[in-house]
């Protein structure tokens, strides 16, 4: 549990690092009872103490983060999804993209590959260091969610992606990812 004088009750973290300062940084949501989610990151000193909590609030969205990483320059990229929020009548989602530097300033967000339901539900580093996510896609209502993946760089330029359909008949996605030694990935 992460304590703090602003820390609530209904926030989630969904992933952790020791950065190479050996700062601890951790992302994930804070959900309001209004039924909205924010993007939450947070710093721990090396002995566990909050040194800040970064809650960034849009409300043309809720929104979500599931995987960080400290960048060679040395910021903190935060990756998850961006949906409409519950007012809105148009279904969609985004990847969402955070990039803050170590005081908790934040550098640029990016919403990138929009469709009905895209999910990041885990991503790593690979080895020329951009990012590689494994999750699922729907292009909109009238499909079925597909496997797919994704490579962006830190700057959350897309380099590449890719939709994986076995069956037409069921639900696909991929919960996890991870690098082969032959370049390619096992999902």
């Amino acid at each position: 549990t992460i304590q703090g004088p602003d820390t609530v009750s209904l926030d989630s973290y969904d992933d952790v690092i020791i950065a190479g300062d050996k700062n601890i940084y951790a992302c994930g949501y804070s959900y309001k009872r209004t039924l909205d989610q924010e993007p939450l990151i947070v710093k721990l000193s090396p002995d566990g103490k909050l040194v800040w909590r970064k809650q960034i609030v849009e409300p043309k969205y809720n929104e979500v983060l599931v995987n960080i990483f400290q960048e060679p320059d040395p910021t903190i990229l935060c990756i998850g999804a961006s949906f409409n929020e519950f007012t809105n009548p148009t279904d969609f989602s985004y990847v969402l993209l955070i990039n803050l530097d170590n005081l908790g300033n934040l550098n640029w967000t990016k919403r990138i590959y929009k469709g009905y339901i895209n999910e990041c539900l885990d991503c790593i580093k690979n080895k020329v260091g951009n990012i590689v996510c494994g999750g699922s896609y729907q292009a909109n209502k009238e499909y079925i969610r597909d496997g797919w993946i994704i490579n962006f760089n830190s700057r959350g330029d897309t380099v590449w992606s890719r939709v994986i359909n076995h069956d037409d008949s069921t639900t696909e996605k991929f919960s996890h990812i991870s690098q082969a030694s032959d370049g390619g990935y096992y999902l």
